[in-house]
């Protein structure tokens, strides 16, 4: 028998949208089927172990009797459920959004032993430079977008002052980091629910708070990203790292690999050479020999009203530079 999730909706084209955001996050080892039907929904629950049940309110006195490890409902108006001990979820809102509530209310494991991507299966490359103003974002950002059309991919962004357009509609690293240090037995489900997804990749929205960045202590970053790369199951997790981290050097060494763009001018060099002796003078060869210089192609055409063109990406010379990079 096996273990599935479903969705059962009278308006068969929104929970087939549904059941594939879900399939498409990865968010459960087990599919999520869509149904339109009582009928079919209950035909199927009869030969499989149905885990979790999200129901149109209209439909849910038609199956709350057959067996379901969790029924959530979808409500269009869920305020009049207040005080209900039945989970309930917006119906109408974004994708992301229905995602993360219905995270952050599933009572079963995200993980299962099914699940075999570990921390060993995934590689952390650290975006750093000691200069700024260099175009590491930018850098981090295209290795994000191009790398990510080929594996799981999750961007990091660990600056204070970022000025990136991405959405914070599934909640922030504010957030990531408040679930992760408070923790508790779903914890791992609200970090995965404030995971956004745009443009070939999955990120976190930068932090709000610019002081949530210095405040966190080094080691715990380090098992944090570990902890979003085992339960997200990515591949890839590029960190753009900021100058307000603690001690930068010990997530450097962590990483697997370590880009940073090539200096241009002489200021830029004598800084980029004094990180390097201190690093070699704390002891830290081996994270040097896993540094790499990146040349960066200065293409406008890559920006568009002050944002990454994304559509101009993939046929820029900036592309070919970061299609070079072994990873």
């Amino acid at each position: 028998m096996d273990k599935i999730c479903c969705i059962l909706d009278m308006d068969e084209k929104y929970a087939v949208r549904v059941g594939a955001c879900f399939n498409n996050r990865h968010v459960f080892p087990f599919m999520m089927r869509a149904f339109s039907s009582v009928d079919e929904y209950i035909s199927c629950a009869m030969v499989n172990e149905v885990v979790l049940l999200l129901v149109d309110d209209a439909m849910y006195d038609a199956v709350k009797g057959v067996p379901a490890g969790q029924i959530i409902r979808l409500c269009e108006q869920p305020m009049l459920f207040e005080g209900s001990a039945e989970p309930v979820v917006a119906k109408f809102q974004a994708g992301d959004n229905i995602i993360r509530d219905v995270l952050c209310l599933y009572k079963g494991q995200i993980s299962a032993a099914c699940r075999t991507k570990n921390r060993q299966g995934a590689k952390v490359v650290c975006i750093y430079s000691p200069n700024g103003f260099c175009g590491k974002t930018t850098l981090a950002m295209v290795l994000s977008h191009i790398k990510g059309q080929d594996r799981r991919t999750l961007y990091l962004n660990l600056e204070e002052f970022s000025a990136l357009s991405l959405t914070e509609s599934a909640g922030t690293l504010s957030d990531a980091l408040y679930y992760y240090r408070t923790g508790g037995e779903m914890r791992a489900a609200k970090l995965l629910s404030v995971i956004s997804h745009g443009n070939g990749f999955d990120y976190i929205a930068p932090a709000v708070c610019a002081r949530d960045i210095p405040d966190l202590d080094s080691d715990m970053l380090i098992e944090f990203i570990e902890e979003l790369s085992r339960e997200g199951e990515y591949e890839l997790i590029i960190v753009d790292m900021g100058s307000l981290i603690r001690e930068p050097w010990k997530l450097l060494e962590n990483a697997d690999i370590i880009l940073y763009p090539a200096p241009d001018g002489e200021h830029r060099i004598r800084r980029q050479k004094e990180f390097e002796k201190y690093m070699y003078l704390a002891g830290y060869e081996s994270v040097m020999e896993r540094c790499r210089s990146v040349d960066i192609v200065w293409d406008n055409s890559i920006y568009a009203d002050g944002r990454l063109n994304y559509a101009y990406i993939s046929t820029s010379r900036y592309a070919k530079v970061v299609m070079d990079i072994d990873i």
